[in-house]
């Protein structure tokens, strides 16, 4: 059960730390997925390998509720990258594979049922009959520069605009741009719809939902261009959502 005042939403992502030789090197975001019965750890590739800066960790430390009542009781999980033969343990997109920045860690093993943490699943994903208005707000959830309330182990929401037409994919790849203020720590980091009641329909019509959803669309993955320089342009790649559903699928344990 979620604690009292606090909706489950916030506990979808966690700081994720990769280790290297058992130091932290660096500061990112993931955010929790089931399928079927399988539960998984969902963050960019880069942050758990990237050939291009050699870049390659061996763990990653994340930091979960441990008790429904009280949110200062937390534990580190250490989730191991490779196995004994030294083969990864993360899945890639069967089609796009390391084009594509995200990956997904099974997290058998490794999460309890004590442990507080909202799974996602293919339910949270924008419905195929809805579209994105222009100019559609959105918002991001995440660690920036590890920044978070450590106190209860909770994340910060950052605002967004969704900047290119959606579900079209930027430059023929499956991914969106969004406009937003965002930092190192962020990749990896679930992108909603802003909650609402309302939404357009394909046909042109309004739907309006009991509550106000949010819905997930994609992944944070990075500033576009690279090495933004002295003027950014405050565009980030965001993932499509739907990905995160067919990386999980080859998971054969399902």
């Amino acid at each position: 059960m979620p604690p009292i005042g606090i909706d489950l939403f916030w506990t979808s992502a966690s700081r994720v730390v990769p280790i290297r030789n058992g130091k932290d090197c660096g500061n990112a975001t993931g955010f929790f997925y089931v399928r079927g019965n399988r539960r998984f750890l969902v963050t960019n590739r880069h942050v758990v390998i990237d050939e291009k800066r050699n870049f390659y960790p061996d763990a990653l430390r994340i930091r979960v509720h441990a008790d429904s009542s009280d949110l200062r009781r937390n534990e580190d999980l250490l989730i191991s990258l490779y196995d004994n033969a030294k083969q990864k343990l993360w899945l890639e997109h069967p089609q796009y594979g390391s084009h594509a920045d995200i990956v997904c860690l099974s997290l058998e093993g490794i999460l309890g049922s004590q442990h507080l943490v909202n799974l996602l699943k293919s339910d949270a994903f924008l419905p195929s009959d809805l579209v994105l208005t222009i100019g559609q707000d959105a918002v991001v959830l995440g660690f920036p520069l590890g920044f978070h309330d450590d106190v209860l182990n909770l994340p910060v929401l950052r605002s967004a605009m969704v900047s290119t037409p959606y579900p079209a994919g930027f430059r023929g790849m499956p991914f969106f741009l969004i406009d937003a203020r965002l930092h190192e720590g962020i990749s990896g980091s679930p992108v909603f719809t802003k909650p609402t009641s309302m939404f357009m329909g394909r046909s042109g019509s309004t739907r309006i939902f009991t509550g106000t959803p949010a819905f997930l669309i994609g992944i944070v993955s990075a500033a576009l261009p690279p090495n933004l320089g002295d003027n950014p342009l405050g565009l980030y790649v965001v993932w499509f959502a739907n990905l995160v559903e067919e990386i999980a699928s080859q998971d054969t344990r399902i």
